[in-house]
Parts: C-alpha cells; sequence; structure tokens
C-alpha cells in the first residue's frame, strides 16, 4: 500500500534522524498536512491522535544525538526551554492595583464608602468583576501570587487558611469586615478594629488598614521607607551573613534606595536567600572570598540588581552542553522557579572557556541563553525587574 504523509510524519517522528535541524520542516509538513483533513473522516482521526501525542514530547524540549545516533531528549536544558517568561505581563496585572476609577485600586488605596460605593458588599461586587477579568491568566502566569490576591480580595473563608508569608488571616471578604461595616456604615473599612499579632516575625495589626499595608508590601517592593535595601538587609541577616564567625565583610550596598516596582516579594525573598546561601557554601570552603556587593541600577524600563561574590570564580567548571550550568538542578533549579515570571534572571562568571553571561531566565527570546563578557568581577547573580508597561 502506498505511504501517505501522515505515514512519513510518524515514520519521521520515530526515526533516528529526527533532531533540532528538520524540527521546523516537519512542523510546517505537518501544519499543510492537517489543513487538508477532513476532520469528520474517522479513517484518519486516530493518525491524528498519534501524531499529536508524539509531537507533545518535542514541544517539551529539545532532541540531541546521541553517541550511538539515537535522538535523546535534553531534560530541563535552559537554552531549549519552551516555558513561557513574561515577568512584564504579570507587573502590568499587579499595576491594576493603581489604574485610576477602579474597585481594586481602592483595594489599597483610602476611600470613603459614602462617595465611592454604597456599602461594602456593592464594593466587592465590582471588585470580583475586575478581579475575575485578568484573575485566570495571573494564576497561569504566577499561581501562588493569584492565590494570595485571591486571599486578601475574595476569600470569605481567609480566616482559616491566610494569605501570604506571614498568613494573614484577613481579608476584604472576611465576615468580621462585613460586619462591622454594616454596624458603622460612615465609617471607613480601614478603621475595622482587628487584632492580628506574632512577635516573632514582627507582625502586630490592630485594624484593618494595617492589613491593606502589609498586602501592599506582599506584592511591591516600595520606595518609601527604602524597602529593597531593607529586603536585603533582613535576608542577609537571616541567612547569617552578618554573623562575624563565618569571616565575611560587611557587604557592599550600592544604589538600592529609592526603588520601586510590582512583584511577589514573598517569592523574591525566597530566591534572595537561596542565593545567599549558596555564597556562604562556597565561601566555607573559600573563606578568603568574603567580599559582596549588591548595586541596582535604574532606567525608565527596569531595575537590575547585580548580587557580586566577589573574586569567586568558576574557572574549573565548563559551559558545554549537558554540563550542570545548563541543565541545572538543586539550589539553581529552585531560584529559577522562585524567580520565573517575577524577573530576568542570569549569572556571570569565569568559566574553562572565559568569561560569560548565561541567561537562565530571560522574556527577550532574541537574547541567546550563552553571552560573551568582557570581564567578570566574581560570580554574578542578576536580577531584572520590569516597570508597568502600561
Amino acid at each position: 500500500m502506498e505511504k501517505t504523509k501522515i505515514d512519513f510524519i510518524v515514520e519521521l517522528i520515530d526515526s533516528k534522524q529526527f533532531d533540532g535541524s528538520n524540527k521546523e520542516r516537519l512542523f510546517k509538513l505537518v501544519s499543510d498536512e492537517l489543513k487538508q483533513i477532513d476532520d469528520t473522516n474517522n479513517s484518519v482521526k486516530s493518525e491524528v491522535n498519534l501524531i499529536k501525542k508524539k509531537l507533545e514530547s518535542i514541544i517539551s524540549g529539545d532532541f540531541i544525538k546521541s553517541e550511538n545516533g539515537e535522538s535523546v531528549k535534553i531534560q530541563d536544558n535552559v537554552n531549549n526551554s519552551k516555558t513561557i517568561h513574561n515577568p512584564q505581563r504579570v507587573v502590568d496585572l499587579l499595576s491594576k492595583f493603581s489604574e485610576k476609577s477602579t474597585a481594586l485600586k481602592f483595594t489599597v488605596h483610602e476611600w470613603d464608602i459614602e462617595v465611592e460605593y454604597k456599602n461594602l458588599s456593592e464594593f466587592l461586587k465590582q471588585v470580583r468583576k475586575e478581579y475575575n477579568e485578568f484573575s485566570y491568566e495571573l494564576k497561569e502566569l504566577k499561581e501562588k501570587l493569584n492565590g494570595k490576591c485571591y486571599g486578601f480580595l475574595l476569600n470569605e473563608n481567609i480566616g482559616k487558611s491566610g494569605w501570604g508569608y506571614d498568613m494573614i488571616k484577613a481579608g476584604w471578604s472576611s465576615p468580621e469586615l462585613s460586619k462591622w461595616c454594616q454596624k458603622n456604615p460612615d465609617k471607613n473599612p480601614e478603621e475595622c478594629p482587628l487584632t492580628i499579632e506574632d512577635p516573632n516575625k514582627k507582625i502586630s495589626i490592630t485594624c484593618f488598614g494595617d492589613v491593606i499595608q502589609h498586602f501592599k508590601h506582599e506584592i511591591e517592593v516600595r520606595e518609601e521607607g527604602d524597602k529593597l535595601k531593607r529586603l536585603f538587609i533582613d535576608v542577609m541577616r537571616s541567612s547569617g551573613l552578618f554573623n562575624p564567625f563565618l569571616g565575611f565583610n560587611r557587604p557592599e550596598l550600592i544604589n538600592l534606595d529609592g526603588k520601586t516596582f510590582y512583584t511577589d516579594v514573598q517569592w523574591i525573598k525566597a530566591a534572595v536567600d537561596r542565593i545567599f546561601k549558596g555564597i556562604k557554601k562556597h565561601q566555607k570552603h573559600n573563606p578568603e572570598l568574603a567580599d559582596i556587593a549588591i548595586e541596582a541600577t535604574e532606567t525608565n524600563e527596569y531595575v537590575l540588581i547585580r548580587i557580586v561574590h566577589k573574586n569567586s570564580f568558576s574557572q574549573g567548571a565548563s559551559i558545554e552542553v549537558n554540563n550542570k550550568l545548563t541543565n541545572i538542578r538543586g539550589d539553581f533549579s529552585t531560584i529559577k522557579d522562585r524567580l520565573h515570571n517575577l524577573c530576568d534572571w542570569s549569572i556571570e562568571s569565569v568559566f574553562k572557556e572565559g568569561a560569560f553571561r548565561l541567561n537562565y531566565l530571560c522574556m527577550d527570546e532574541k537574547i541567546p541563553f550563552k553571552e560573551k563578557i568582557d570581564d567578570s568581577k566574581g560570580f554574578t547573580h542578576l536580577l531584572k525587574f520590569y516597570k508597568t508597561s502600561i
């Protein structure tokens, strides 16, 4: 029996000749063929489904040739990752909390209930409507961040679970707030008295306005109080880098004042904590590497933070394919997961092949994974936080 194009496609996928070099041609052939298939023709449905299943494994990662000629999938290869990374979009969605003439804005800004909305119930109806317009997209991009927003805004049972790093058990849909607003229709919801204490986390909430402020600081690094500098100082302290017995010199903090951008502060802290623990681990075996510098530069589009472990290099490490630097796991895998869709993340160092930048998370798909650079002052983590584009 004469072979069809579908037969050829299936055989090509199964063959040892299939790799990244001819993948684009295959996709075009599949696309052209599927356009001509009558979906009501049951005789080809099973063949179409077979193609789809085989292509799923291809779309999820590239293939390389092994020594015996077989096509082998590169697991988690950073340069060939198909994972969507769009921190700019997350920032734009969070910026809806500052959008003029919206109910969402008034969930984090003071408002007069008699002027803006008739009552809390009417207000929350509008909040739900506005939140539902982007909640699915936010969940797809950063599920835990979306859960935090939902808990603060709409979860009526938040008193049982809590939201955010500190598990704050109060939000706009708390029954206690609703009852208080019904009894006090002439007062601002921020005035509702609450008592949430946690001395270990230095939390002292006495009214609903404190809950609002807590949420604002979880979704935005804010200019007032120099929160970016405070973030790094707090994480360095909790990581033990200020412990004199570890032998680190006092870190340089350069230009961290006055920076502001939307993000999930909880998971940025968690990623930075893992970065500092990696520095500690390396310095333990190299006590002379006692200097750390953290510097921020800013443009109209982004804030770029450089965390430099001075004079610490990776000259013995290669950046060839399937090296642990490209097929990341362990701490680097955790850092990547925590920063995904929150910021771009790269490292710089001097490797066996010379000075390079490796872009693990990069929104611009045109930028290659591996970039040659002129020099490096030490093993460096670069975190690029975007500003709102709307």
